[in-house]
């Protein structure tokens, strides 16, 4: 019985037909692949499901769609699709009019119940241009390559070290990945930096036309970092410092600067309190005279390492 079967099936269907043609379905003309499927089920626009048992996999004509663990069986205008299996699900969509291709996350629901939301994760433009967004593509305007929009809910951004992290949103920090780390910013032949933003009318400088390294619109403020607290003959590190207040705590004190770390470095010293300290125009410190500082008086110093020496460039007494 089993052989008078496959006689019958070779009669009709013979073997070069079975491995050498085409399948169609919904066409007797397949032309364009081994497996043809035209038109899609009477009531949505699936043309293919996948794993329907569980969290399957869903394709979608017309606008065309990848669905993970959904399914679309309406056509009606503003329904959506709905859930394969109980679970998240997403989809992959592409937009033929404006050729973008959209990533969609939906929130976990329950199986062939109908997806409430869509949450845009992912655009990708006819133009190659990316964008992670905070609502739908069409609102966004683009002009870059890579557009993360603002969302207040979460940081837009974060850039991780193997410590700390960049982050940018409402208020950007970019810092090093570890303690220690460098921040490089415009670090080429020529590279100019602009800081702040200018209301007045005739500063038209921008980095194209800049003469100097450096254009800080606004204000700079060197913060206290350290407060020095000496009491005899000492001596200060500066290290990374700009800004330090000295207050003795008892009097007679002799207040001695250890070298600087970089050409150019600035050293600030704030004197505070009722104790007088002295600091003098010996060694590694160049200064007119030995120089009395009380509460309130301010001196600036600059390191050169070529020298040796840390320069006064002021001193106000106060």
């Amino acid at each position: 019985m089993h052989l008078k079967s496959i006689f019958i099936f070779i009669a009709f269907f013979p073997l070069s037909s079975v491995l050498g043609q085409a399948v169609g379905i919904g066409t007797l003309n397949p032309t364009i692949a081994r497996l043809e499927v035209m038109g899609a089920s009477s009531t949505g626009s699936n043309f293919a499901v996948f794993g329907t048992e569980g969290h399957g996999i869903s394709l979608h004509k017309n606008y065309p769609v990848i669905g993970f663990n959904q399914y679309r069986e309406s056509n009606t205008i503003g329904s959506t699709s709905k859930y394969m299996a109980n679970g998240y699900a997403h989809s992959m969509f592409f937009d033929y009019f404006n050729g973008t291709l959209t990533l969609n996350s939906n929130p976990s629901g329950i199986k062939d119940t109908r997806i409430s939301t869509n949450f845009p994760s992912l655009h990708i433009t006819n133009e190659a241009k990316i964008i992670i967004p905070n609502t739908i593509y069409y609102n966004i305007p683009i002009d870059a390559s890579l557009t993360v929009n603002y969302n207040e809910k979460r940081n837009n951004t974060i850039i991780e070290g193997s410590v700390f992290s960049s982050i940018f949103a409402l208020h950007t920090r970019i810092n090093g990945g570890k303690a220690n780390s460098k921040v490089y910013i415009n670090d080429i032949p020529g590279g100019k930096v602009t800081i702040g933003s200018s209301t007045l009318i005739s500063d038209n400088l921008t980095n194209e036309n800049l003469p100097i390294s450096l254009n800080v619109r606004g204000g700079i403020a060197f913060t206290k970092r350290d407060e020095y607290q000496p009491c005899g003959n000492t001596s200060y590190d500066p290290q990374n410092n700009s800004y330090v207040n000295v207050k003795p705590s008892c009097g007679s004190s002799e207040m001695k600067i250890n070298n600087g770390i970089i050409d150019g470095q600035i050293l600030i010293i704030q004197a505070e309190g009722n104790n007088d300290f002295l600091i003098k125009d010996i060694n590694n410190i160049n200064l007119p005279a030995d120089l009395y500082m009380g509460g309130g008086d301010i001196l600036m110093l600059l390191w050169k390492i070529a020298d040796n020496q840390w320069y006064q460039i002021s001193y106000s007494n106060n």
